[in-house]
């Protein structure tokens, strides 16, 4: 798994929606997106970017703007139809809380053929993600559009309801609970998100730091049939920290109910082959215009401009797709060793001793081999800097 995508924590498939946008397709590009989080756009504007912190162009150059790229998918590559589920468990299930964990949650659950009720104590859905409306650039707009895109697919939603008793909902015949309220959070409303009274109301014994504690592999209360999950158990994260645990309480939830906790979705057609790629040598990463600060207030901005489609092709393009094979021709190799010095950079050393990719010259003759250590992770530095193309990468049609 390439560093962007494990850095991840819904383990997005970076490199492949890079790609998309690299060609100009922003739909396929959302849809592969869509495969593993329901808030494109809420990310593309939020995200705290744990994906930009491990991108390998970072050795030699500023990370792929990975992030302002998810927007622009999000933003032009609309819109996307989820398909409801076509059959039914007979399970139900109550989700309190209509944050990006419990919505997550919510809507993976639905996806496998379960009864969903997402209880909201709010008038209005969207959790920690609303709260953030102010000041980031997300309208609400969005942010309700990609709520109504996800609960198209058919689970029920209550607002201005707050769940008092967990062992009133087992009466009322759900058979899992799964306690999404969120961390609390001081606003000018309040405070939002549940407090350690709040949680002893519902059966759950808080821990000091005023979280549930649970099962990190099952997300398990241990109380039986209630799960927990998202801010609630860890304290205030960023959004994409909540999806993913959101993905991990679906999982868990749905082998509890019977199944087999795949919650895998494919909305993207399968790529074709790909040859002979090379990283575009000729731009650095783009600009990202801020706004001047009143403007910024005025218009929800968060100092940060999305990307015309122009430019997110052409940052699109300076991704090294440390996800394909690197091939090596051989026959070109002229034995200048500017793959050794650059991959040396890594360690900080500009030794081509310490380098993970060696150039060996055949004995008796003016060829060269070329040979990959195990310590090379297969970032690709070396097929971007190869004066004569020697190394690429490519990758035959899927299955």
């Amino acid at each position: 798994m390439p560093p962007c995508q494990e850095a991840c924590p819904a383990h997005i498939d970076v490199p492949r929606y890079v790609r998309h946008i690299a060609q100009g397709d922003f739909h396929q590009a959302l849809l592969v997106i869509y495969e593993k989080i329901p808030f494109p756009s809420v990310c593309g504007h939020i995200c705290a970017r744990p994906c930009e912190a491990r991108c390998n162009m970072r050795f030699i150059d500023d990370p792929i703007a990975i992030r302002s790229l998810k927007r622009v998918a999000a933003e032009k590559g609309g819109p996307v139809t989820l398909e409801s589920p076509s059959f039914k468990t007979g399970n139900k299930v109550a989700v309190i809380g209509s944050g990006p964990a419990g919505l997550t949650a919510a809507f993976h659950l639905t996806r496998l053929g379960h009864e969903v009720y997402v209880f909201e104590a709010q008038e209005k859905t969207g959790g920690m993600m609303r709260l953030q409306l102010s000041g980031n650039g997300l309208k609400k707009e969005v942010l309700d559009a990609e709520i109504n895109t996800i609960k198209g697919i058919g689970f029920n939603l209550h607002t201005g309801t707050k769940i008092e008793s967990i062992d009133e909902l087992l009466m009322k015949g759900y058979g899992v609970t799964l306690v999404a309220v969120g961390a609390p959070r001081k606003t000018e409303a309040g405070v939002v998100g549940e407090e350690p009274e709040g949680l002893k109301k519902l059966g759950l014994s808080p821990t000091e730091n005023g979280t549930v504690k649970v099962d990190k592999d099952t997300m398990s209360t241990g109380i039986k049939g209630v799960f927990a999950c998202g801010d609630v158990t860890t304290g205030v994260r960023s959004v994409i920290y909540g999806i993913a645990s959101g993905r991990k309480a679906a999982e868990s939830i749905d082998r509890y109910l019977g199944g087999e906790g795949d919650i895998t979705l494919r909305l993207a057609p399968p790529e074709g082959e790909i040859t002979h790629f090379m990283p575009d040598l000729t731009v650095t990463r783009m600009d990202i215009h801020s706004l001047p600060p009143q403007e910024g207030i005025n218009h929800f901005a968060d100092g940060e401009q999305p990307l015309v489609e122009e430019a997110a092709i052409t940052e699109a393009k300076r991704c090294l797709r440390c996800d394909l094979p690197i091939i090596a021709d051989t026959d070109s190799c002229c034995g200048c060793i500017t793959c050794e010095l650059v991959c040396s950079l890594k360690e900080d050393s500009f030794n081509p001793l310490m380098a993970a990719v060696k150039i060996e010259k055949i004995r008796g003759g003016a060829e060269f081999g070329i040979a990959f250590t195990t310590e090379c992770d297969s970032c690709g530095l070396c097929v971007r800097y190869c004066p004569r193309e020697t190394l690429t990468r490519e990758r035959k049609e899927e299955g």
